[in-house]
């Protein structure tokens, strides 16, 4: 059994929408909501920069580009920052749930409707932790009944 979660929405929301800006062809309101994103200077912002970057360079604009890649490596006590959104990764986990024929748990879709229950960028606290333990109580109990 897998477990999908999410990047803390919170953090996330003007990444995610400059995102979808940008493949949607709207460069500058993707621009606007991406430089919102990496002037947060949270876990993302350095993803938001990535994207930013593509944005810039889309528009033509390469001075830009040059001015916002980072050009030396940032660490951290945590290894690093997130190269990927949670959607990314989350297929990841579906497709090797599919090839193992493995039950996959939507765990984010609990921890959504009270983004409050976040530690950090991506893990729960103990409230969130509550939620999600009934969310595979109830996956396992009807898995059981079904057998």
């Amino acid at each position: 059994m897998f477990l999908l979660f999410r990047d803390n929405p919170v953090q996330t929301e003007y990444l995610r929408r400059g995102i979808a800006l940008l493949h949607d062809f709207q460069y500058e309101p993707a621009i606007e909501n991406l430089k919102i994103a990496v002037q947060k200077e949270n876990t993302f912002s350095d993803l938001a920069r990535k994207y930013l970057a593509k944005a810039y360079e889309k528009k033509g604009l390469l001075e830009e580009v040059e001015q916002i890649v980072v050009k030396s490596p940032v660490g951290g006590l945590h290894g690093g920052f997130p190269i990927c959104l949670d959607t990314e990764y989350n297929q990841i986990v579906r497709d090797v749930a599919q090839e193992y024929e493995l039950e996959v748990i939507d765990a984010a879709s609990v921890l959504d409707s009270t983004p409050s229950d976040y530690l950090d960028f991506c893990h729960p606290d103990a409230n969130g932790h509550r939620n999600i333990a009934h969310l595979i109580c109830e996956r396992l109990s009807e898995f059981y009944a079904w057998r």
